[in-house]
């Protein structure tokens, strides 16, 4: 489904989700994560590189996995001008297409894992955020053992194990894209050199 909201306003926020039936204890949850983090997370992140280094679309998108009680979302989301919406999507679906079927590159998944890691030290560094991340633990029903291998398992997963996750449990055609914005006339994406 495709949703247009009008709001008045000088750019538009664009959100496009995919059902995913994995909930956070499943095994196949940290290739998600993984996924996630090389696709949009952080200004190295390859929808990064694409939108805002390549084309100077945007200052700013990102990607979440977002676990549920019965299975959860896989969300992108990003601010654009209002005319360059309907281009713009089409180039992350392109993009995130790409990515299931050939997976990160070796660079891109140690970087992840790097990042992941980093956050998970933050996390545990703190009392409240510490706290935080065991409610969140106990809530999604984790394993006795999930942080201490956490690291580990993020480790484990090859470009191959990630591309396949993405295969089987992410569907383009059942996707969701709402923006929110004014209307205005669409325009191609522009030049590189631009």
């Amino acid at each position: 489904a495709t949703i247009n909201v009008e709001q008045s306003g000088t750019s538009s926020a664009v959100l496009l989700a995919l059902p995913m039936n994995v909930p956070a204890n499943d095994p196949e949850y940290p290739a998600l994560v993984l996924a996630s983090e090389v696709l949009g997370a952080g200004i190295e992140s390859r929808l990064m590189r694409e939108l805002r280094q390549r084309r100077g679309l945007t200052y700013g998108i990102a990607t979440d996995v977002k676990p549920m009680s019965a299975g959860g979302l896989f969300t992108i989301t990003w601010e654009i001008a209002p005319m360059y919406v309907e281009c713009s999507a089409r180039l992350v679906e392109a993009v995130l297409s790409d990515f299931i079927e050939q997976g990160p590159t070796q660079a891109e998944l140690q970087l992840a894992r790097i990042q992941l890691a980093g956050q998970l030290l933050r996390a545990v560094a703190q009392n409240k955020t510490l706290a935080d991340l065991l409610a969140e633990v106990t809530y999604q029903r984790q394993p006795a053992d999930h942080l201490d291998t956490y690291v580990e398992r993020i480790r484990a997963l090859t470009p191959a194990d990630i591309s396949a996750v993405m295969r089987r449990r992410l569907d383009l055609t059942k996707r969701v894209l709402v923006s929110v914005g004014p209307s205005a006339k669409q325009q191609p994406l522009p030049d590189l050199d631009q």
